[in-house]
């Protein structure tokens, strides 16, 4: 393996474009067991959103509603399918 060169394997980064996700479009949260949070967000670009008021990643706004960082995929939803799904759905294999 050549120097600098990592041998770990990165998973894409999710443009909305992508996966056929338009700007102006709504994000829900996905609510489930014991996170009753309820939240939503507005598509601004292929990696920002507009989360209460302010221009901000996806991965920012879940870190506003959970207080830490995650992936966010999973806790969002569009048109009552979670981001998870639609990713993988749109880079299968490349995921």
């Amino acid at each position: 393996m050549k120097a600098g060169v990592s041998s770990r394997y990165r998973r894409p980064r999710f443009k909305f474009g992508e996966m056929g996700i338009r700007p102006n479009s709504k994000l829900g949260w996905y609510k489930r067991k014991g996170h009753a949070k309820d939240a939503e967000a507005t598509v601004l670009s292929d990696t920002l959103v507009d989360f209460r008021g302010s221009k901000m990643s996806l991965t920012k706004a879940t870190e506003r509603i959970l207080d830490y960082r995650t992936n966010p995929c999973p806790n969002w939803t569009y048109k009552g399918m979670r981001l998870s799904d639609l990713y993988e759905r749109t880079y299968g294999d490349a995921a």
